[in-house]
């Protein structure tokens, strides 16, 4: 649906090096050595490497669940399922533009000492790619499915989360991939209103 993933490009993360960087790696440092059990539970939860249905995956198994829930007809249910995925895809598309954008390094490369529980990916730090597509997917199902929004915004701010309490992503890299995500699936939410609104008349 979007038309260049440029076109949402956040502002740059601070310098390496900078007041402000030094900041970022000193509250990924703080988080990491504050890290609970149910923490590691939620990392690995959320984690989606090799072998699973991936971060994306889990929220399409998330709409799955609600549209059997509820039992929607065959119609409604792959409308929701695909109003999900453009969320998901689009959400991809912005933040590998942003990452490709500016090459920001991880914080493991900043502190190789940090105890990081689960791989840290290959490719640049921000913005997270969780808090993108976690925040773009909450966005379009807390749509579809409004009595639910609360408790999927609470899912994609866990999901975010993760990225932090692991080591593997600045905080900036997930709150800056958060509001990316808001927009995105704001922007899916806006063609699901006008294409109701287009099948009414």
């Amino acid at each position: 649906m979007i038309a260049a993933g440029h076109r949402a490009r956040p502002a740059p993360p601070p310098a390496w090096g900078s007041p402000a960087w030094q900041r970022q790696l000193d509250a990924v440092r703080a988080a990491v050595a504050a890290r609970t059990p149910p923490q590691d539970a939620a990392i690995r939860f959320w984690a989606g490497g090799p072998g699973t249905v991936t971060p994306a995956g889990l929220w399409i198994e998330r709409a799955a669940g609600l549209l059997e829930r509820d039992g929607l007809d065959a119609p409604a249910a792959a409308r929701v399922l695909a109003l999900t995925s453009v969320a998901l895809a689009d959400a991809f598309i912005c933040c590998w533009d942003a990452k490709f954008a500016y090459w920001s390094a991880r914080p493991i490369t900043a502190d190789p000492t940090l105890d990081v529980p689960i791989p840290t990916p290959p490719f640049p730090s921000y913005p997270s790619g969780h808090a993108t597509v976690s925040a773009a997917a909450a966005t379009i199902l807390g749509h579809l499915f409004p009595q639910d929004a609360r408790a999927l915004a609470a899912e994609a701010e866990e999901a975010k989360n993760t990225r932090l309490w692991s080591g593997i992503h600045f905080p900036i890299d997930n709150e800056t991939g958060a509001a990316l995500g808001l927009v995105v699936g704001g922007m899916v939410a806006d063609l699901a209103r006008a294409d109701s609104r287009a099948a009414a008349r």
